[in-house]
């Protein structure tokens, strides 16, 4: 590869073509990179390519297109410096360049731990050195949500950009931006993509083969029927097939209060239809109202992060995912049930397990997102059902562990664990389109355990039929 090289002013510049190549190591012992090509995708890769490097001297260069404009909704605008189409252009290039160099002295070089606080800080540390205080979402064909925020976006690949997201949200929860409402979006529910295909389908076999005609009211005889059976083949005029009276003036001899589909596959008849999306990312095909609701922002640096990118981050405590409070790891609630058992027990104590058993079909119906999410609400149902002294754990995959304490002398309690089951069956099929909820339920006397662990084993083996 031969790169072309030369200066301008006192700075040391570099051109890259599609014909020359490039190479990152050549990039980063240079003031400022130039770009001069006519294909699009060669510049975005090589502009992406440059600033998703992990090292500030390589991701802070100074780019510049020549002889190109790229499209008004391209992530282009803001990762580059400017474009050049003259001679005054290019004398532009050292003043700017060295103002960027300038301000980078000024950044602070520690990073936190953590992917999101690396992905923020990044992004801060392009903003400041341009003197970019706000982080604008931009309308993006190649972003699998639709939207792009550039400085954030670019450090993420294609099938990712969900997450960017995820970091804003970490950057806002930190104190470090502060967001105004731009739009509200509406993401897969499996794989969080916001590339979405809208389809109206029949009720009962699902298909778009649908068409749909006006529900007719015939006031004189009170006949309600769709409009074909109103319409006759001698002209364009109506007439009641119930009373054979000719329809004039709508308002006045009928109205039209509806409308009649019908649908072509399944030959049934319904008024109320269906809307479904359909993933053009991951192909899965949900009903609308299962769609993830998310809010597009356009985020103003804080106070706090503008300080943070010349002090450090100061990060608080907040873990990155949400969690359910007051649920034990599988250790702690095993150390927890040994204390039990060494414990004398004034009230009989129940190790109790419940296994969701078809939790994947329950996922592929209606999401990751809603799998998580109906976990979460099984977690809190059970939470309200056992004493402080109680505690409770659980995995990913839909296995609960709980005990369970009851007065020796109230024996009638014994059933309360399977009114819970019935209880979170009628949740699910409430909420989640008549979803039967296939759910195994275990319990065990804690007298009748040799030690936590094996307690524990024996519970999961039997609520997973091994």
């Amino acid at each position: 590869m031969s790169f072309q090289t030369f200066r301008i002013g006192q700075l040391f510049v570099i051109k890259i073509t599609a014909q020359s190549g490039y190479s990152l190591s050549n990039i980063m012992g240079q003031d400022a990179v130039i770009i001069e090509s006519n294909d699009g995708n060669f510049i975005r890769s090589v502009v992406i390519s440059i600033r998703r490097h992990h090292q500030p001297e390589v991701y802070l260069k100074p780019i510049f297109i020549q002889n190109f404009t790229p499209k008004k909704n391209s992530i282009l605008h803001g990762l580059i410096d400017g474009f050049i189409f003259g001679e005054d252009d290019v004398k532009g290039i050292e003043e700017k360049s060295k103002d960027i160099f300038i301000r980078s002295l000024d950044l602070h070089p520690h990073t936190p731990p953590g992917d999101y606080s690396k992905v923020i800080k990044k992004a801060m540390d392009l903003m400041y050195t341009r003197q970019v205080r706000t982080l604008k979402p931009i309308l993006d064909p190649y972003s699998i949500i639709g939207y792009s925020f550039p400085q954030v976006s670019v450090s993420f690949e294609q099938h990712e950009e969900p997450e960017v997201l995820n970091a804003l949200d970490w950057a806002e929860m930190e104190g470090l931006i502060w967001p105004d409402f731009e739009e509200k979006i509406y993401l897969c529910n499996n794989c969080a993509g916001g590339l979405l295909s809208f389809r109206e389908v029949c009720p009962h076999c699902k298909s778009s083969n649908t068409y749909g005609e006006d529900l007719v009211h015939h006031f004189p005889c009170a006949y309600i029927g769709p409009i074909t059976d109103f319409q006759n083949n001698v002209n364009d005029t109506l007439s009641c097939p119930k009373c054979n009276k000719s329809l004039h003036h709508i308002g006045v001899d009928y109205d039209k209060p509806s409308v009649l589909n019908h649908c072509n596959t399944c030959d049934s008849r319904f008024q109320d239809i269906y809307v479904k999306a359909k993933c053009l990312n991951c192909e899965t095909d949900t009903d609308v109202q299962y769609l993830q609701a998310r809010d597009i922002n356009t985020y103003k640096l804080t106070k706090k992060g503008r300080q943070s990118i010349l002090q450090g981050m100061e990060l608080s405590n907040h873990p990155n995912k949400i969690e359910i409070t007051d649920i034990q790891s599988e250790e702690t609630f095993e150390t927890l049930l040994q204390f039990d058992l060494l414990r004398k027990q004034d009230d009989r104590v129940l190790l109790c397990g419940l296994n969701i058993e078809n939790l994947n079909d329950f996922a592929t119906h209606f999401g990751g997102f809603k799998k998580q999410s109906i976990i979460k609400e099984i977690a809190q149902v059970l939470k309200g059902e056992i004493s402080p002294l109680d505690y409770l754990t659980l995995n990913s995959s839909g296995l609960f562990i709980w005990t369970r304490r009851l007065a020796k002398e109230d024996l009638s309690e014994q059933q309360t664990p399977y009114d819970i089951v019935e209880r979170i069956q009628q949740l699910v099929n409430e909420n989640f389109d008549q979803f039967n909820m296939k759910i195994k339920f275990i319990e065990k006397e804690l007298s009748e355990l040799k030690n936590a662990h094996e307690g524990v084993v024996d519970i999961k083996r039997l609520l997973l039929n091994e």
